[in-house]
This record gives C-alpha cells, structure tokens and sequence, in this order.
C-alpha cells in the first residue's frame, strides 16, 4: 500500500520531529520544510497529499505560502492544515481556503482526528465559497456553520446587519453566495438582484431570499399571498432560491445545496 505524503513546514525542530515521528508511527510518509520556499521546492519534484503547516516562519511565512498555493491551478486542491500559536489569525487563514487551522500546544489526536478527516471526505474537492448573510440574529447561522465545517465544506460565512446596503457588501467581500431579507424595507429586492446581477464579476453569483413572516406588519391573512408574489418576483428577477424563514435549519440545508461545487 502506498502511503500518503505529508508536508510538514515550521521552522521549530522540536515540533518537526515530534510530527515526523508521530506520522511514521500511523503509517503516513512525513516530508520536511523549514519555510513556504522550501516547501514549494519539494513539491516541484514529489506529489503531496496533504500539508501542515506553521504560519510565522523565515523567507516565506505560512499565510504567503497558503496564499501562493491556492493561486496555483495544479496545487489548490491540496488540503491544509494550519499549525500555529496564534489564535487571532484564523479568519484570514480561512478566507484563503484553508481545511483546519489547530492552535499550538495541540494533542496530536485531534491533529490526526482532522488529518483523517481531509484526506478520506471530499472536503478538499470542495470549492471554497464566501458566503454573505445579512441578518440580525446569528446564533442559529453561527450552529450550522460550524456543523457544516464538520461535514468538510469548505465556506468562509460573514454577516452584516439587515440595515447594511447588501450590494455595497457583496462587492467588498466579493460573496460567491448572498442571503439576504427580501422584506428589508430600505430597498425592493427586486432592484437588489437586477443590480447584483448586472455586475461582470458576480456572474455566477448565488442569490437567495429568505423572508420572515412575524415581520409582516398588518398583512394579516394575506400574508402568505403576498410572500408568494414577491417570491415569484424575486424570482422573475434572477434570484436563485428562497429559504422561508432564516433558522439554523433552513440555513444548513441551503449551504448544502450551494456549497457542494
């Protein structure tokens, strides 16, 4: 049985040769670089199937290196473990696409338990989508989120309040997927999705509309008929889903259907 290749990069000995012999001992084929230059160097000549490594480091830090390589067509894929100290630079990491980010001193279990992980689910097949949620309440967002990331889908999810201009958002964060409140009385949806939509870079951008109904003042039993009208005009408009109400459970389904490919 070939066994799988794995890049350790850090610059600290101590923490090179307890992963090295840590991995031998479950089978697995360590290779060794001390910064991202080396690293690159390696996998110019030796196929790699899944890589940890440290973020501060001489020559080429961890977050240059990541960044480098998921610019790279023929080395994106390759699934990334981020190995480090400091706590406070996972979200940068994650918006890279990165598949865990474990912070040091870590107990080796939970580091191969996440090896293990990347390498037998599809995670790394995944593309890495930015999602965009404008919402007041997050709590349920925020539990479906993180059980999503256990499946292995690869999703950096920010959100803003249901005041925020969403398209000035979108473009900042350059959303592959938005979620917005179609009920958001500053401005229709219909004109939020035309606009979206007549942008070049958002070509293939998600749009999906959720819509509360104990928000739905004075409606009354029209209520529903008025949410399947604006629905259909949404939809006329170019949305491309719409969810009901904004609740962990409808917010994990619709990051399944979405972020598959």
């Amino acid at each position: 049985m070939i066994k799988k290749k794995i890049l350790i990069i850090d610059d600290e000995k101590d923490v090179v040769n307890y992963l090295k012999r840590k991995l031998e001992k479950e089978d697995f084929e360590p290779l060794i670089a001390h910064d991202g230059y080396q690293a690159l160097r390696i996998m110019a000549h030796q196929k790699v199937d899944a890589i940890i490594t440290d973020s501060v480091m001489p020559e080429m830090d961890g977050y240059t290196f990541c960044k480098r390589l998921k610019e790279l067509k023929d080395y994106s894929e390759i699934p990334i473990l981020v190995c480090t100290a400091y706590a406070n630079e996972e979200k940068e990491f994650r918006k890279l696409g990165i598949d865990d980010y474990i912070v040091k001193p870590f107990k080796f279990d939970y580091l191969f338990e996440s090896l293990n992980r990347v390498l037998n689910q599809v995670s790394h097949k995944i593309k890495f989508k930015k999602v965009l949620v404008q919402a007041n309440q997050t709590i349920g967002i925020e539990s479906a989120i993180k059980q999503i990331k256990e499946y292995g889908f690869r999703i950096d999810v920010q959100t803003v309040p249901e005041n925020t201009n969403i398209i000035e958002e979108t473009i900042r964060h350059q959303s592959d997927i938005v979620v917005f409140n179609a009920l958001d009385h500053e401005r229709e949806p219909e004109i939020v999705i035309t606009s979206l939509k007549s942008y070049v870079e958002f070509k293939y951008l998600t749009i999906v509309l959720y819509a509360n109904q104990d928000s739905l003042d004075g409606k009354g039993k029209n209520c529903e008929m008025y949410l399947e009208e604006l629905r259909e005009q949404c939809r006329e408009a170019g949305a491309d889903g719409w969810i009901g109400p904004l609740n962990r459970d409808n917010f994990l389904n619709l990051m399944f259907e979405y972020c598959k490919g």
